[in-house]
């Protein structure tokens, strides 16, 4: 049975296992394993640094579809941009981050199935935060758009039939480009 010592620190650790930092710790420490008489088997010097667990406070949008791509905007804090910044939907594997700032990082949806799932984030794709709800919806298809015609004045009610039409402060019609809010 081996036993994990971090210099200047008495506790020692049981393997198999990963020897953590103090909280706050950041520098360098001397690393020593040793037998379970007390004998040191081996040492060396590592690089342990601590940061605070992330945080999610809030999200750009709650849902998207289910295909992915959606660029979708996390705020929160202790965020830190190392290349093992992730967001994770559900239990399909991370997907990369862009980190913005300590409070703010980006995601890109992946492809998921259809539904509710956990949203977390990691500063280091091992640790991760307490999730927030997310949807994955079915791509919304339009089947009849009635008038097919309207005055180029505008004010024409238009009325769009078809499935996965879902209520949202954000939804909107475009007319050659040109955005309209919409009622469900």
């Amino acid at each position: 049975n081996l036993l994990i010592r971090l210099q200047g620190y008495p506790a020692l650790q049981s393997l198999p296992g990963t020897p953590e930092a103090p909280p706050g710790f950041v520098g360098e420490l001397r690393l020593s394993l040793w037998s379970a008489n007390e004998q040191r088997v081996a040492s060396t010097n590592i690089h342990l640094s601590y940061t605070k667990p992330a945080l999610i406070e809030d999200i750009t949008v709650t849902f998207s579809q289910t295909l992915g791509g959606t660029p979708l905007i996390i705020y929160g804090s202790n965020f830190v941009g190392t290349s093992r910044l992730v967001c994770q939907f559900g239990s399909v594997s991370p997907v990369q981050a862009k980190w913005i700032s300590a409070t703010q990082i980006e995601c890109i949806t992946p492809h998921h199935a259809p539904g509710v799932v956990p949203l977390r984030v990691s500063n280091n794709n091992l640790t991760f935060s307490d999730e927030i709800s997310y949807e994955f919806v079915e791509q919304a298809t339009i089947y009849s758009i009635m008038p097919r015609r309207g005055s180029t004045a505008g004010g024409t009610i238009v009325t769009v039939i078809g499935t996965n039409f879902r209520p949202s402060g954000r939804l909107s019609c475009s007319f050659g480009g040109v955005l309209s809010a919409a009622a469900y």
